[in-house]
């Protein structure tokens, strides 16, 4: 059996990520694929990846590969959360997905909205009429069909079985406010249903390995949104393509894609130390079940909620260290909460790298402040992962 050492490992790791700076790519679509994907719940999470990985990344670059090349395209997916993928993965997510979203959808609006099988149907037909070959935000389609408060879960579920895709956004490169447009029109070469469902999961879960191993079984469960049982299976299926490893702190059960083995065995450790600052919720961060790789254990309700929503975290060498926000009044402010105290060399590539993500968000300079206090997110309101240093 393989036996690494864990920074080896998350060096490894952080280059399959395209979080090594000096290896970093300038191509959107490549590192989307790569990642398996950019988590998009929240607006201005899939820029702030991209501009983790990308040198010189733009905003507009990401505009450009998802509403005008659309060579990639938002769904709801792996555990029910909204990703941006790389076009020819979408059917294969939809099919490996699609089961399980149908069937929570269903009962939360029948639960919890009392909206029926035909009250759905019949609302699904007008909003695609209402639309035809055009875009639409949930507010227009609203008023034009003078429909009740519900049409947002309603077109929600709508984009969940393939019926509609999420468009540009009116309220800008943050905003969730988005259009929609008929996915066939969208999208006319996509056919979501040419991919069996055990063929997509195991798709899926290949995909996984690939992008974030070593992994444990419960990483990749957990990631896909699927039973162990199931995962386990899969995971079995791709006989000699997996192959187990060990690594140092972590133990012996974890998973590497076979023909990675030797690249891993000769990834040089590296000299420069590798400075990221993550988005809330990035791919990185959410990757993984067991968090040990990265965080250690006293400070995870600092980095996590009670939903398991990751903040947005400061990372050396794959590990967090720390916690960033942005504070847009008069004068534009990163503000930085350190876990943990760190040498001044490292501190002043920290500093830096705030600097510059907070020009990218703000569009000007910024100042840079440490905060010694921050409230640990366990002890906080549903959304306060959102803005983990508010007043402080």
């Amino acid at each position: 059996m393989e036996r690494v050492e864990l920074r080896q490992a998350n060096r490894f790791v952080l280059q399959k990520q395209h979080l090594v700076r000096s290896r970093n790519p300038k191509e959107i679509v490549g590192v989307v694929r790569d990642v398996c994907g950019l988590h998009a719940t929240g607006g201005a999470t899939p820029y702030l990846s991209l501009f983790a990985r990308i040198r010189d990344f733009k905003r507009e670059d990401l505009d450009r590969e998802l509403y005008e090349a659309r060579s990639l395209g938002k769904i709801r997916c792996m555990r029910k959360t909204v990703h941006v993928l790389v076009k020819d993965m979408i059917p294969i997510a939809y099919a490996a997905t699609g089961s399980g979203l149908k069937q929570y959808h269903e009962e939360f609006l029948r639960k919890y909205l009392g909206i029926g099988r035909d009250e759905y149907e019949t609302t699904s037909r007008e909003v695609l009429e209402v639309l035809g070959n055009r875009g639409m935000t949930t507010d227009e389609i609203k008023q034009t069909l003078r429909a009740g408060a519900n049409i947002s879960a309603i077109v929600n579920m709508m984009c969940d079985q393939g019926l509609l895709v999420r468009g540009m956004p009116r309220g800008g490169w943050r905003s969730n406010a988005h259009t929609y447009f008929p996915f066939k029109m969208y999208f006319p070469d996509i056919d979501l249903g040419k991919t069996e469902e055990t063929e997509a999961r195991k798709m899926l879960v290949g995909w996984y390995v690939r992008s974030y191993g070593p992994a444990t079984l419960t990483d990749a469960s957990w990631w896909a949104g699927l039973a162990k049982t199931e995962t386990r299976r899969i995971l079995e299926s791709h006989g000699d393509l997996v192959t187990p490893v060990q690594v140092e702190d972590l133990g012996d059960d974890l998973m590497l894609w076979a023909p990675q083995a030797a690249a891993l065995r000769s990834k040089d450790r590296g000299r420069d130390r590798t400075i990221s600052l993550l988005p809330v919720q990035d791919p990185y961060i959410m990757g993984y079940k067991d968090r040990r790789r990265y965080l250690d254990e006293e400070h995870t309700d600092w980095v996590f909620d009670r939903g398991g929503n990751a903040t947005s975290t400061i990372l050396v060498d794959g590990r967090v260290i720390g916690v960033w926000d942005v504070e847009e009044k008069a004068r534009p402010t990163v503000k930085l909460h350190l876990l943990h105290e760190i040498d001044g060399e490292l501190l002043s590539g920290v500093r830096a790298s705030a600097s510059g993500l907070g020009r990218f968000i703000t569009g000007c300079d910024v100042e840079v402040r440490q905060v010694d206090r921050m409230v640990p997110l366990a002890e906080r309101n549903a959304g306060g992962f959102l803005a983990p240093l508010k007043n402080a």
